[in-house]
């Protein structure tokens, strides 16, 4: 192990990182139980914890390659919530004491949230550096890129040059169509309507299956007459009928409200994102701007 004052890396890294959430601040435990089952730690064994003593206690007994993996997707996580764009003192005073003690473990994190490890300390410490379990982005990466597909579209689906047609979004399957993109650039082998096992006697397919991160990807889209209690329902039975895919550890349902009907979409994500039976469900909801 990586030993800096004959501690462990992940002790050494713990409080730094897990002060982040003190006071239940920082992004939710649905997001940490994604990070922890992402590196291969069971989020059940801290079930009852409040974020930041989940967060310090997983680090702590983590092996150094490990806690060096976690360390990645937790800040993948603080970065995507927007913790890096807050300029408040005491904010300010956190991240400045993760920089700290990120320093002698080998790790830069520049202003913006990007952390990039020295790639000889890290050799040194045995273990390569942190990646994806198939070797594709982290998880966090995969939920940004999602987050950001509606304004990543802009240029296909609002005003283009003279001449040139735009791509209509009218409905779930012109979203499938842009979610199938972003994923096959992310992710050489990513499946289409691949079939899974029957649930309560009907077959059925997922949208897109991953299976070198083993995550099933489900897109939902609102429409006039299918709002919120509709697709909480269905992500519901989603939910019930990925627990036997043998397959798939993880479940990223993306709701993209073309509709504008969601009132708490936060609220939302937080009900419906959960770790069951061997699966974590992740439920994000994404505006999508009307286009002029």
């Amino acid at each position: 192990m990586t030993q800096v004052g004959n501690r462990p890396l992940g002790q050494r890294l713990a409080n730094a990182v897990a002060q982040l959430w003190n006071g239940g601040g920082g992004p939710p435990h649905s997001a940490i139980d994604a990070s922890l089952s992402v590196v291969g730690i069971d989020p059940d064994h801290f079930t009852g914890f409040n974020k930041e003593r989940k967060v310090r206690e997983a680090l702590a007994t983590a092996d150094d390659a490990t806690a060096r993996y976690l360390v990645t997707e937790l800040v993948d996580l603080l970065r995507t919530e927007g913790a890096f764009e807050n300029q408040a003192d005491d904010a300010y005073r956190k991240l400045v004491r993760l920089r700290q003690a990120l320093t002698p473990a080998g790790a830069q994190l520049d202003a913006s949230g990007v952390l990039t490890w020295d790639a000889t300390v890290v050799a040194a410490g045995g273990g390569p550096a942190p990646e994806a379990a198939g070797g594709g982005p982290s998880l966090g990466f995969l939920i940004e890129a999602l987050r950001r597909l509606p304004g990543a579209s802009r240029p296909l689906v609002g005003p283009r040059r003279k001449g040139r047609d735009r791509v209509p979004v009218a409905d779930e399957y012109d979203v499938q169509d842009l979610v199938h993109l972003t994923l096959k650039l992310l992710y050489a082998d990513t499946r289409a309507e691949d079939p899974m096992p029957s649930y309560a006697g009907k077959s059925s397919r997922t949208d897109f299956f991953i299976k070198a991160e083993s995550t099933v990807i489900e897109v939902k889209v609102t429409r006039p007459g299918r709002g919120e209690r509709d697709i909480r329902d269905e992500i519901i039975v989603d939910q019930r009928a990925y627990q036997t895919h043998s397959g798939a550890k993880r479940l990223i349902a993306v709701v993209y409200d073309l509709a504008g009907t969601f009132t708490n979409p936060a609220g939302f994500e937080d009900d419906l994102s959960q770790h069951t039976a061997g699966l974590h469900s992740t439920v994000i909801v994404v505006p999508w701007p009307s286009v002029a």
